[in-house]
């Protein structure tokens, strides 16, 4: 009798021993803009950060030692601060444990999770706002891919001293952030001994007038600051306010070349008198070169956009959508090479959450972006 029970035991520790570890899968909350008009391109980001999902899932042994795998939780945030917190909250109560966030495309939809993902220690990864600064402490806990608005005014002031222009204007979309952002703008190029003769904010009730005061003031170089899905309205309004001679005597200066995503159906002009009245509008822009990755060397923009079937413009936010994943992905790896138990992380974990933030600022890396 003792001796089949010594038998059994053996042959319980045995299956035990021989039992293989499963990776532990982690998930990290996406919040994408699926169905707003001014970031159509949501899909095109999801199925981006779900392609790098894959690619670090395909080399979880080399990445994170066969310790974890990654899974992506999406919803959609519809670029509006109310929905994106319901969604976040949905993930809170309704999904499994998360760890990371990626995602938000708005700038109000981004402070907006940003404050309530704060109490539950949850670092943001946003792809695309471009509003926020990195260095403003109420958002400690957002880590934004996208290039800061600002950090185009030393071009934009290169390329008005490179045309020997001494006076501009500028109008912008009448909110909060666009006229801090522009505000700095103006103080810097009146340091750079431009004059800034009309600094204009504009809704759609007073754009016409806004237009109009730039005729007054007789303001020809213009430096425009609208949302994406503003821009085509933007220029319908200037072909209906401006006569063809009078049209053709402005610069408008924009940034970020984004005219795949205009919107052409929310106005009152057909899009030929739009592209006419925005014919030769100048954009300043970063750059990228489309090399291989030095965290997927298998991976090209180029590639990228192959594997989206998109045969027009890969928008650079989609790109940071992929960047963003790989983020996380490299944060997990230098997290088990500084013994941290990512997978240990709860909502209450503020010490792995600092941890996180100081490793985040040792990760270079090439991106596809």
């Amino acid at each position: 009798m003792y001796s089949q029970y010594w038998i059994f035991l053996i042959i319980i520790i045995l299956s035990k021993g021989n039992r293989t570890h499963e990776p532990t899968e982690l998930h990290i909350g996406a919040l994408f803009d699926f169905d707003h008009l001014s970031k159509d391109n949501g899909r095109h980001e999801l199925q981006a950060a779900t392609i790098a999902i894959n690619d670090i899932n395909h080399r979880q042994k080399d990445l994170f030692k066969g310790l974890y795998t990654l899974t992506l939780l999406s919803n959609n945030s519809r670029c509006d601060p109310i929905y994106a917190v319901d969604a976040f909250f949905h993930a809170i109560f309704r999904r499994p444990q998360l760890h990371f966030l990626v995602g938000t495309s708005c700038s109000n939809e981004t402070k907006a999770v940003i404050q309530v993902a704060d109490y539950y220690n949850l670092i943001l990864f946003s792809h695309s706002t471009s509003f926020i600064s990195q260095a403003n402490e109420s958002y400690s806990t957002l880590v934004r891919l996208s290039v800061l608005d600002e950090n185009y005014n030393d071009a934009r002031v290169a390329f008005i001293k490179y045309n020997n222009w001494s006076h501009v204007a500028i109008i912008h979309q009448d909110s909060i952030e666009h006229s801090l952002m522009m505000a700095k703008l103006a103080k810097h190029l009146n340091e750079s001994n431009i004059n800034v003769i009309l600094t204009q904010s504009a809704s759609w009730l007073n754009l016409t007038s806004a237009l109009k005061n730039l005729q007054e003031k007789k303001a020809r170089i213009v430096f425009v600051n609208f949302d994406t899905s503003s821009r085509a309205i933007f220029f319908c309004e200037v072909y209906r306010t401006f006569s063809k001679e009078l049209r053709e005597r402005y610069v408008w200066i924009l940034t970020e070349n984004d005219y795949d995503l205009w919107n052409f159906s929310r106005n009152n002009c057909t899009k030929q008198e739009i592209l006419h009245a925005a014919r030769g509008h100048i954009i300043i822009d970063s750059s990228y070169k489309r090399k291989q990755s030095l965290i997927n060397p298998n991976m090209t923009a180029n590639q990228l956009q192959q594997e989206l079937h998109l045969k027009d413009h890969l928008d650079r936010q989609t790109l940071h959508a992929y960047d963003a994943v790989w983020v996380i992905a490299l944060l997990i790896r230098a997290s088990i090479d500084h013994n941290i138990s990512v997978d240990e992380f709860t909502y209450n974990s503020v010490h792995i959450r600092d941890n996180w933030l100081t490793l985040l600022e040792q990760l270079h890396f090439l991106g596809v972006s």
